[in-house]
């Protein structure tokens, strides 16, 4: 799907794009914050919304040769997993060619039922961030209004919009059925719970007023700056909790808080064992840090 036909063309302008590609290149490399479930929720996202489909017994997935680093991630991703991948660049555009994909994918979430093949997605806030992630890598564009995600069909949309909640974003329908938004005005902070803090400070500091960006190392990263303090108050509160009278639970959020000191509470919720949502995770967080004050 081109979301540049289905948008007004006028939203889209050179910050707006600077942002896409931004956000295009920060998914390029992504690492070790992966957890294990969101990286195959993202590898599975990411072919889905790609349209992979099957030719010639190989899955196959086709993206602009400009986005040639995302074919590259792609392959690299599913090589450290022992699932071998081609990259082929045919009249402009990079083929990722994946062989017996029904047992070399079945890891990501691919099936192959009696209605033909599908992508499941576990129900969890680990999953749920790794599936945003790859739905964004996929097909997604900033605009002056937002995030745009387009979805290979209503049924995707409907598990983008639940995961995306799931994660503690609140998205909107968009002009079509397939599209997912997430409005301008919660751009930054959706980002940031989606562990893609380097473009939300570029998004923060390009939705500021021309006059104001010189003073960009105050202004910019606004949303990223309260999350990161609000992160270090709770390290500092984390600091005095003893064990003792804490759950299991709130024991593990205490030391997820303490072990990434700069992580979202979307990040940590995804990091529990099991992952849970981010609202549970938030709960159990305050529920614990309350027993340094009592």
């Amino acid at each position: 799907m081109s979301l540049e036909k289905l948008l007004p063309r006028s939203t889209f302008t050179g910050d707006s794009r600077k942002n896409t590609d931004r956000l295009h290149r920060e998914l390029d490399r992504c690492g070790d914050d992966e957890t294990a479930t969101a990286r195959r929720h993202h590898v599975g996202a990411l072919l889905a919304y790609r349209g992979a489909r099957l030719v010639g017994g190989n899955l196959t997935a086709e993206v602009a040769a400009a986005r040639f680093e995302t074919a590259q991630w792609l392959r690299g991703v599913l090589a450290a997993d022992g699932v071998p991948a081609r990259v082929l660049v045919r009249e402009g555009r990079c083929v990722i060619a994946i062989a017996q994909p029904a047992q070399a994918l079945a890891a990501y979430g691919y099936r192959v039922g009696a209605d033909g093949a599908f992508w499941a997605v576990e129900k969890s806030t680990g999953a749920a961030v790794g599936y945003c992630r790859g739905a964004l890598h996929a097909a997604s564009v900033i605009t002056s209004t937002g995030l745009h995600i387009g979805c290979p069909d209503s049924s995707a949309a409907l598990t983008l919009r639940g995961a995306l909640r799931l994660v503690g974003i609140e998205p909107q329908r968009g002009r079509e059925a397939t599209i997912v938004h997430v409005p301008s005005e919660e751009l930054a902070q959706a980002l940031v719970d989606l562990g893609l803090r380097a473009t939300s400070t570029e998004v923060t500091w390009r939705q500021l007023p021309g006059e104001l960006r010189g003073s960009a190392p105050v202004f910019a990263s606004a949303n990223h700056d309260r999350t990161r303090h609000a992160a270090r108050r709770h390290v500092q509160v984390a600091q005095k909790v003893s064990a003792r009278g804490l759950t299991a639970e709130q024991a593990e959020a205490v030391q997820l808080r303490l072990s990434y000191p700069q992580a979202s509470l979307a990040e940590l919720a995804a990091k529990a064992q099991p992952p849970v949502s981010k609202d549970m995770f938030a709960g159990r967080l305050r529920r614990a840090l309350a027993h340094a004050a009592a």
